[in-house]
């Protein structure tokens, strides 16, 4: 699975706060992840 993100700041940003906020974002789509594969959801067929 992938994801990008994109963020276009109007002022810079420290480091931490950027670190802070993809640590955050990791964790949503990890834990979103763990959640559909746990209730058996099934992936639709692509053709």
């Amino acid at each position: 699975m992938r994801f990008d993100i994109t963020l276009e700041p109007s002022a810079p940003l420290p480091h931490f706060l950027i670190k802070r906020a993809k640590k955050a974002v990791l964790q949503a789509a990890t834990e979103g992840l763990r959640r559909f594969v746990l209730d058996g959801k099934v992936f639709p067929q692509v053709e």
